[in-house]
């Protein structure tokens, strides 16, 4: 695997135009919408409770502001997955790939399981080097848009941070297990 002209790819994705990424969505399967949706959903109420308890005054501006960046880190580690696969996001309809129903009750399963901790633990440390550079991205994102939030103790800002990072690998679950499904 090139792992350099991967990483070009998802760069060059993440720069596309609001209406070509919108475009973009619209090819994916109904599943992996929901899916994404979901892991946002989920980041961002860990998200709230920690900073409910922190008692920050600003929660609901900084949720509001992050809730799109969420939304990208699941994005972008399910888009990483499918290039690493071959797959051009931009080119392939995969909303009409039968084999993906039922993915979001088998993400589901292995969640309450173990958070799929098998999935995380086979990923290619290359590509674990991605993802946490995606990771990055989006931490930087979401301090760009709200940068009060690092007014709060260490332990909480990193704590949210991370439901960023999980958002990110989980994506990248997501299109693992899609692909697992096409090959049953």
């Amino acid at each position: 695997m090139d792992y350099k002209q991967l990483w070009d790819r998802w760069v060059a994705l993440t720069l596309i135009t609001e209406e070509d990424r919108a475009d973009m969505i619209e090819h994916l399967h109904e599943e992996v919408t929901s899916g994404i949706t979901a892991l946002a959903t989920l980041a961002n109420a860990q998200v709230s409770e920690l900073l409910e308890e922190a008692k920050y005054g600003k929660a609901d501006a900084y949720l509001q502001a992050i809730a799109p960046v969420s939304a990208l880190a699941a994005l972008d580690g399910y888009f990483l997955s499918l290039m690493e696969r071959g797959v051009n996001p931009q080119k392939v309809q995969l909303s009409k790939t039968e084999s993906t129903k039922g993915l979001g009750e088998r993400w589901s399963k292995g969640h309450k399981k173990d958070q799929n901790r098998s999935y995380i633990d086979a990923i290619d440390p290359v590509i674990v080097l991605m993802l946490e550079r995606i990771y990055d991205l989006r931490v930087n994102q979401s301090l760009s848009f709200h940068p009060d939030i690092v007014e709060l103790p260490y332990k909480v800002t990193e704590k949210i941070h991370q439901y960023l990072g999980w958002a990110v690998y989980q994506g990248y679950v997501i299109g693992v297990m899609e692909d697992e499904l096409s090959h049953l």
